[in-house]
């Protein structure tokens, strides 16, 4: 029987007299609360596949995420609107590796190729 627990006869605790039945308080759960949300079935099935992956569930994801904001004081990602088709155009830029033209013309000389 876990006493620390589960008291089943008049047991006293430090400065606590338990009645039988009555549970120990466990501090670290009198603090806590529900939060719900809702979010799209599909969405919720692909979260849960990836966070699966990586070895945690996805309340254990947003505890994180809520854990980072509180640590970062804000989002713990710099939200930003990402355009999907430019995306291979800004790493080309990045590698320094683009064609450079002398002017307009020898572009479009270029790109008519």
């Amino acid at each position: 029987m876990d006493f620390a627990n589960n008291y089943t006869s008049y047991e006293q605790c430090g400065n606590i007299l338990l009645k039988r039945g009555e549970t120990m308080p466990n501090s670290k759960e009198d603090n806590k609360t529900f939060f719900t949300m809702r979010i799209d079935k599909e969405e919720k099935e692909q979260l849960k596949r990836l966070y699966d992956d990586m070895g945690m569930d996805l309340t254990t994801a947003v505890k994180i995420f809520f854990k980072q904001s509180l640590l970062k004081n804000g989002m713990p990602f710099r939200p930003t609107r990402v355009n999907l088709d430019n995306l291979e155009a800004r790493r080309e830029a990045k590698l320094d590796t683009l064609k450079e033209y002398k002017d307009t013309s020898e572009l479009w000389t270029d790109l008519n190729e």
